[in-house]
């Protein structure tokens, strides 16, 4: 609920904004998330630097304050959790689109976690090295160095007079 700029956030806790961060949030509400356009209505002095414009756009959309507005908002207009929740299962049950289908489907399981994890096995991995030669190693440790590394290998192994 607004009173004036102060507010209380969906998680509870007490905002305030400035009356160009509010305008700036009515603005970006408005017009369906231009901030630029959102920059530009609220008053901020840019001079029509839309570089300056996006700046401070991405400034005001990182301050909890702004996003909490900007949740509570959406809320209040049915634009939560829920509504999402509905739409995409709209989306996964309609069948004249496949392709949005299958992509409802896959945004659906990646919000709830569903594809496993990509495993690693690590000792099929340390296997790959066992049938080389201490040769075949030494070229992929040293790449382009080997021929350096081979000559100042030979040259310590040899016996001093």
């Amino acid at each position: 609920m607004i009173i004036s700029n102060k507010f209380t956030s969906l998680d509870g806790k007490e905002y305030k904004l400035n009356s160009k961060q509010k305008l700036f949030c009515d603005k970006y509400l408005n017009s369906r998330g231009d901030s630029i356009s959102a920059v530009e209505g609220a008053g901020y002095k840019i001079g029509g630097n839309r570089k300056l414009a996006s700046s401070i756009a991405s400034e005001n959309l990182t301050k909890p304050n702004i996003c909490a507005y900007l949740n509570l908002k959406l809320k209040e207009s049915g634009l939560d959790d829920e509504f999402i929740d509905k739409q995409l299962l709209f989306l996964i049950n309609q069948y004249s689109d496949l392709r949005v289908k299958l992509s409802a489907i896959d945004t659906y399981y990646k919000l709830k976690g569903r594809y496993a994890p990509k495993k690693i096995d690590i000792k099929e991995e340390k296997n790959i090295y066992k049938d080389m030669t201490d040769d075949e190693l030494d070229r992929l440790a040293w790449g382009e160095n080997y021929e350096l590394y081979k000559k100042t290998k030979e040259q310590t192994q040899q016996p001093s007079n």
